[in-house]
C-alpha cells in the first residue's frame, strides 16, 4: 500500500512540477489554432476510460494556443462535470504558465475532489507566495486524504524557513501514521529544513 501510494502521488508532483519558471513564456513555434468545438472535444476526452484517446486529448490540448487553451481549462477545472476531467484540466492549466491559474488553484485547495487539492498542493510548493503559509498550516487540521496529506506535507515544507511551519512540521515528525511521518521527513530532508528542533526529528528518522 505505501508504494502505492508513494507511485501516486509522485505522478502528480512530478506532472505539475514541470509547469516552467515565472520567466518561461509557452512556446508559440508548437501551438495551433483548433476550433473552439475541437479544443472542448479534447478536453472532455481527458476523462475517457481508453488510454489512447486519454493522450491524444492531453497532446492536443498542450499544443493550442494558450489564448483559447487557458480560459477553456480554466472553466473546465472548475465546474466540468466529469471529476476526473477536472483534475486533467488543472495539471495541464498548470503547464501554461499563465498568471490566471494561480485564482484557479488556490480555490482547488478547498475542493472535495482530493486529486485537486493534491495539484493546488504541488503548485504551491513550486509556486511559493506571501500568505500562503499561514493558509497550507490551516489545512494540516482538516486534510487527512491518504494520497493528499503527502502533498500538503511536502508544500508547508518548501516554506520552511517560517517558524510556525518549523515548529508544526517538527512535531508532525514524532507522532502521527508512521507513513505520514515519513512523509515528512523525507520533505524535510528534500528542503533541507532547519527546523526548531532539528535533534529531535533528526533522531525520530
Amino acid at each position: 500500500m505505501r508504494s502505492l501510494i508513494a507511485a501516486a502521488f509522485m505522478a502528480v508532483s512530478w506532472t505539475v512540477a514541470q509547469t516552467p519558471s515565472s520567466s518561461a513564456v509557452h512556446p508559440p513555434s508548437s501551438s495551433v489554432q483548433p476550433p473552439a468545438s475541437g479544443l472542448q472535444a479534447a478536453i472532455n476526452n481527458l476523462g475517457k476510460f481508453d488510454e489512447p484517446t486519454r493522450t491524444a486529448a492531453a497532446k492536443a490540448v498542450r499544443r493550442a494556443d494558450a489564448a483559447q487553451a487557458v480560459p477553456a481549462l480554466i472553466e473546465a477545472a472548475s465546474s466540468h462535470s466529469d471529476g476526473y476531467v477536472r483534475f486533467k484540466a488543472l495539471v495541464l492549466l498548470s503547464g501554461f504558465n499563465d498568471p490566471r491559474a494561480r485564482e484557479v488553484m488556490a480555490t482547488s485547495l478547498d475542493e472535495p475532489n482530493d486529486r485537486l487539492r493534491t495539484v493546488a498542493y504541488v503548485y504551491f510548493e513550486h509556486n511559493k507566495e506571501p500568505g500562503m503559509a499561514a493558509r497550507l498550516l490551516k489545512k494540516l487540521d482538516t486534510e487527512d486524504g491518504e494520497f493528499v496529506r503527502p502533498a500538503l506535507t511536502r508544500a508547508l515544507a518548501a516554506y520552511g524557513d517560517d517558524p510556525a511551519v518549523q515548529k508544526a512540521l517538527s512535531a508532525l515528525v514524532l507522532r502521527g501514521q508512521d507513513l505520514y511521518r515519513g512523509a515528512v521527513i523525507e520533505a524535510l530532508g528534500d528542503y533541507h529544513a532547519a527546523t526548531t528542533r532539528k535533534p529531535a526529528w533528526r533522531r525520530a528518522c
